[in-house]
This record gives structure tokens, C-alpha cells and sequence, in this order.
């Protein structure tokens, strides 16, 4: 999300393992779709957010190619793509976070997880836009997880048969174990909100789930929130 305006990047056709270069963009005060020039790398299963005004795609899936470190911007006041800093790690199913330069800090953006050839505990960050550097490795490997800054720290929740939540503390440069959240979910998606995370959607036994979890900071604790209305897998999301 970027100036009220929602960015959709690439993906996987509906052929098995075959990337896609498409790029949307969509308003939604005027529910009007636009398309955009393609993304230069097709890939599926990257991470992307918005830095600065700029659309950030990191990593991802290269049909059968595998996993690829590759960083590419997308400027939308001048409509063009460029190449940014190619990340330490190649990966896919990996977390994005990103920190604009409005808050007071430098912009960064932090790359979690993920997978390539094995799931991956480590967390790299871009300062400035440009050079990647390492972080402190969560406690646990996790790929198509959910991550979010809730008060300065990093959040990060479940994975592939994980229930498991962590948190990092930038003032001690470590990882912690927050309270679980109920119920194992692949494939699902976080976002925050009023400093409250919401856990929506994904896979369990193999059957796609609408139920929403909501992490309350203050308590450490879990609650129920309105499910969505149908069970979705691998969605994206955005607050306006």
C-alpha cells in the first residue's frame, strides 16, 4: 500500500510452477484496476512492501528454477522498474517488513525466513536502500509464516505445522517466544493494526480456513475475531 493505492506483483498461473510478470495496481475509493509495466524478473512467492513512495519486490520462486535473491523497485512517479541490491540469501516464502524514513529512522526493510532448499531462520536487512547486512536468526526456521512491527519490534507467527510466535527486541538484538497462537495454519497471512496483530486464513489438514486470530500485545494473549466470509490460502492483505 502505497499512498492509498494497492500493488499486486507477479505470481504463479494457474500452470504449475509458472511464474508471472504481471503488475496491478488498485484504487480503492474508485475500485479502479490499472496494469502496470511487468516486473522485470517474473517470480512467484516473493516478498514485497512499500518503502518511500516505492514498490519493493525481494526474493521469491522462479517457476522450477528455485529460489533467487534478486531486488527489484518500482517508482511509481516515474513508472519504471530498476534493480536494487541483490539480498545475502536467496529465498522464497519468505516475510517482508517495511521501515519508511517519515518515522524518524533510516529506511530499511527486513527480509524473514523463508525457504530454499530447507526452511531458514535467518533475517537480513537493506538500510538505506543500499546494502544488505545480517540480523540475529529467529529461534526457529519457518517459511510461509506471518510478520509485522508491533511497537518497534519484529513479530513473527507460525509457518508450515507451526504455532509458534516470536518477537524481536532491536534493544538487545535478540529473539523471544511470545505466547502461541491456537491452532497450526500453512500459508497464512498477518497484518497490523491499532498495534494488534490479525492472523487470517491458510491451510490446515489440507483444507483451505477462514478463521482470524488476534494477538493482543498488552496481555500476550490470543483471541477470535470475525472469521472472513470464505476460506482463502495464500492471500495478501493491506490496511487503509
Amino acid at each position: 500500500m502505497i499512498d492509498n493505492t494497492v500493488y499486486v506483483v507477479g505470481g504463479a498461473t494457474m500452470t504449475r510452477n509458472q511464474s508471472s510478470s504481471n503488475f496491478w495496481s488498485f484504487k480503492p475509493h474508485t475500485q479502479e484496476w490499472t496494469k502496470l509495466p511487468p516486473l522485470p524478473t517474473a517470480r512467484h512467492h516473493m516478498c514485497v512492501t512499500g518503502v518511500d513512495g516505492k514498490v519493493w519486490a525481494c526474493g521469491g520462486l522462479q517457476g522450477r528454477e528455485g529460489a533467487t535473491d534478486v531486488v527489484e523497485v518500482y517508482d511509481p512517479v516515474t513508472q519504471c522498474w530498476s534493480t536494487g541490491p541483490a539480498m545475502l540469501n536467496a529465498r522464497g516464502h519468505a516475510c517482508c517488513i517495511g521501515v519508511n524514513s517519515s518515522s524518524g529512522l533510516a529506511s530499511r526493510i527486513f527480509v524473514i525466513g523463508g525457504y530454499s532448499q530447507n526452511k531458514m531462520s535467518s533475517v537480513e536487512v537493506l538500510s538505506s536502500g543500499t546494502e544488505w547486512s545480517d540480523l540475529p536468526p529467529m529461534l526457529k526456521p519457518r517459511h510461509e509464516f506471518g510478520a509485522g512491527m508491533v511497537r518497534g519490534m519484529i513479530l513473527v507467527v507460525g509457518g508450515w505445522a507451526e504455532t509458534s510466535v516470536e518477537r524481536y527486541d532491536f534493544r538487545v538484538r535478540q529473539w523471544s517466544f511470545l505466547k502461541p497462537f491456537t491452532k497450526h495454519r500453512n500459508c497464512i497471512q498477518a497484518v497490523v493494526c491499532d498495534d494488534a496483530m490479525y492472523v487470517m486464513g491458510g491451510s490446515k489438514d489440507s483444507h483451505n480456513v477462514s478463521s482470524v486470530e488476534v494477538y493482543n500485545p498488552d496481555k500476550d494473549t490470543w483471541s477470535t475475531a470475525l472469521s472472513l466470509k470464505q476460506p482463502r490460502i495464500y492471500a495478501s492483505l493491506a490496511v487503509l
